[in-house]
């Protein structure tokens, strides 16, 4: 298993501010930018080569509007993804890292943000 966001199996809440963080990096407000770290190793602590890395999946969801969106990112040099346009409402995020063997990672700790 690959971890999605981090060097450990286990994630801390400051973990999860660290690797995966909601940024509103706009003058308007439900634009923001989701960022993280990408991995280097694997959850029984093997090296994660970044070539290794085949695709970076973000889940979003709308607890409010029932709503799931999922991004699928196939230049795994990425390190942040723009959202644009986000409607009110709670939001929760999370990321998940696939390998060039089939191998994926468990979903990130979730990261959560609500629009009034």
């Amino acid at each position: 298993m690959i971890n999605a966001c981090g060097g450990s199996s286990t994630t801390s809440s400051e973990d999860t501010e660290r690797f995966l963080l909601i940024e509103d990096k706009t003058t308007q407000i439900n634009n923001f930018l989701l960022s993280w770290d990408l991995p280097t190793t694997r959850e029984d602590g093997r090296v994660l080569e970044l070539s290794e890395i085949a695709q970076i999946t973000i889940t979003y969801s709308n607890s409010d509007t029932d709503t799931s969106n999922i991004f699928s990112l196939t230049d795994t040099s990425l390190s942040s993804f723009k959202i644009d346009d986000l409607p009110s409402g709670s939001w929760r995020f999370e990321l998940t890292v696939c390998d060039i063997y089939g191998i994926c990672s468990a979903p990130s700790a979730p990261v959560f943000l609500s629009i009034p």
